[in-house]
């Protein structure tokens, strides 16, 4: 099995078979400093110790024509690498550069360069680091282990000198042991990025951004230098050319999400439709938020008009009642226009089961007529169930007064008769008062 990398998703090390063809890493291992060069493992450079003897001004000039410049003593490190490489002449003068990290005063490329190193890569410029307010010349010398700082004609003595530059390492590699390749997004890869730091040196491709060019723009712009915005139909967009791969916002559809939605559909890529429930077409609905445009048609309600009404209510806003007429136990009704469910209780006729039968009607769908033996009117019966108003007329018993009864006489008629007269009736008919109206004709 061999070892390979996901660079794209996890970046952690897996196995794979070792006959599949994928891309591979090269890492370089030859030394990055090529003789009379030597490496400076602390800060990736390299150093050359040079036996010519120069002032110090002629010393930086030699080193910067090889690319560098005069060493400086950082550290610990680099100090303790120096004096290994000079203790065989002990007493010989060395020009090195400013102790401080400057030579004369001014901060020098390769400083720059290396504050950019432990800068994640960002270039510094000159001007933002510390100005030397010298207007002499000053130049430093290291002898054995010590170093003095000299003005004026000192600087012009002759002796040998300490060179550092980068380490040469071969494009497109670079870092420390330059087996770090350049960023596939610098502008013009492989050839563009600084040997030492990975940093970029022209511009990044489009989409991408930072030092190194290594990190995509921020949701939401694209382009060169990511110094363009998204369109806003846009549900975020492709880092690089601003295209809508991530979908459009509510309301708009199309690949560039320039397009609104069809009449009728709404929501994210228009896959919503508008309620049945708006009023006057289902096709009126905002594109955005589903809203109907003109309201709510009868029977429903909320913001899209998706919701009918509870039981038992109906109409415009779900404002009505269903009808105490309606039949059944819940007496229900249509959501829209309070037709009963289940038809009308007896007694109640009409859609909406709201009317009391008509005058001498009665019973289911109002189907029955009211008794000819009602008192005084055949109109006069309850409507439920037929119970006459007043009571039955003469020669009529019963419930609803249908039953005929020769010789019968009404509570009404009853009423009219003397006291003294009951007896007389009694004797000659036989009757006792109570079995007159012995039938109650009054309504249950």
């Amino acid at each position: 099995m061999c070892a390979q990398i996901n660079v794209n998703g996890s970046e952690k090390w897996t196995t794979e078979v070792c006959w599949k063809k994928q891309g591979f890493i090269c890492e370089k291992r030859t030394g990055p400093c090529k003789p009379p060069w030597v490496l400076s493992n602390h800060f990736s450079t390299c150093m050359r110790f040079s036996g010519e003897k120069h002032s110090w001004n002629d010393a930086r000039t030699a080193c910067r024509s090889l690319n560098g410049d005069l060493a400086v003593l950082r550290n610990s490190e680099v100090s303790h690498l120096v004096s290994e490489q000079i203790k065989q002449h002990p007493s010989e003068p060395w020009w090195i550069g400013a102790p401080n990290g400057t030579s004369n005063g001014e901060m020098t490329e390769l400083d720059l360069d290396l504050v950019s190193l432990f800068n994640d890569g960002n270039s510094v410029s000159p001007n933002e680091t510390e100005e030397s307010n010298a207007t002499d010349q000053e130049c430093t010398k290291l002898q054995g282990n010590e170093t003095s700082s000299s003005t004026g004609g000192e600087c012009d003595e002759p002796a040998r000198y300490i060179c550092e530059k980068y380490k040469e390492c071969t494009h497109p590699w670079s870092g420390d042991f330059c087996y770090k390749p350049c960023s596939r997004r610098c502008r013009g890869h492989p050839m563009t990025c600084h040997r030492l730091t990975g940093r970029c040196l022209s511009s990044c491709e489009d989409g991408y951004q930072g030092a190194r060019c290594d990190a995509e723009c921020e949701f939401g712009t694209y382009g060169p230098g990511c110094n363009l915005t998204c369109d806003p139909r846009c549900n975020g967009c492709d880092h690089r050319n601003g295209s809508c791969t991530s979908g459009c916002v509510d309301g708009y559809e199309g690949t560039n999400c320039i397009k609104k939605c069809r009449e009728g559909t709404w929501g994210v890529n228009c896959a919503e439709k508008c309620s049945v429930g708006c009023k006057d077409s289902a096709e009126l609905c905002y594109a955005v938020s589903g809203s109907c445009l003109q309201g709510c048609k009868d029977g429903y309600v909320g913001s899209k008009c998706d919701q009918i009404c509870d039981n038992q209510m109906y109409g415009e806003n779900c404002a009505k009642r269903c009808s105490k007429g309606c039949a059944g136990k819940l007496r229900e009704c249509s959501h829209v226009d309070g037709t009963c469910t289940e038809g009308c209780l007896p007694g109640f006729i009409g859609r909406t089961c709201d009317n009391e039968c008509p005058q001498g009607t009665w019973g289911l769908n109002c189907s029955e007529k009211c008794s000819v033996g009602c008192w005084l009117s055949a109109e006069l019966c309850y409507s439920v169930n037929g119970f006459c108003l007043k009571g039955c007329s003469d020669g009529y018993v019963g419930s609803t007064c249908d039953q005929s009864k020769q010789g019968y006489l009404s509570r009404h008629s009853l009423a009219h008769f003397p006291e003294w007269s009951l007896s007389l009736i009694q004797k000659a008919f036989g009757w006792t008062p109570i079995a007159i109206y012995s039938v109650t004709t009054e309504p249950i």
